[in-house]
């Protein structure tokens, strides 16, 4: 399951973004990624199965492969039962603790990028 946010409405942040350099842009742009990612992961931790507790520990942030199109960060599971847990099978329903954890931390996720964006914008201006 891929969930991908789109921010829209924020004007100033654009407009303070585009006045940087490329390497700087997607600087800021990955650290707010990856603060947004972490508000996720700390709510998967809690919604997940807490059988073993092996999978809560392995729920981590990622940043995504650098490339010239692509800034972001994601939260995943590198366990082999982590999708049947999400997604369930033919014998057992799926818990979508990571899909909940996206829909109960949105607008919380959302505002920690735009702060931590909007932070290390000023750090590169001032330093």
């Amino acid at each position: 399951m891929r969930v991908t946010t789109t921010l829209k409405g924020y004007k100033k942040l654009d407009k303070k973004l585009e006045k940087l350099a490329s390497k700087d842009r997607k600087k800021a742009m990955r650290k707010g990624a990856r603060a947004s990612a972490k508000i996720v992961q700390k709510k998967a931790k809690q919604l997940a199965p807490k059988a073993s507790g092996e999978l809560r520990k392995s729920i981590k942030v990622r940043s995504l492969k650098r490339s010239r199109r692509w800034v972001g960060a994601r939260v995943v599971s590198d366990l082999q039962h982590t999708w049947p847990q999400e997604s369930g099978t033919e014998h057992f329903k799926g818990q979508k603790y990571m899909e909940r954890a996206q829909e109960i931390t949105r607008d919380k996720a959302t505002e920690t990028y735009k702060e931590t964006v909007l932070e290390e914008i000023n750090k590169i201006w001032e330093g």
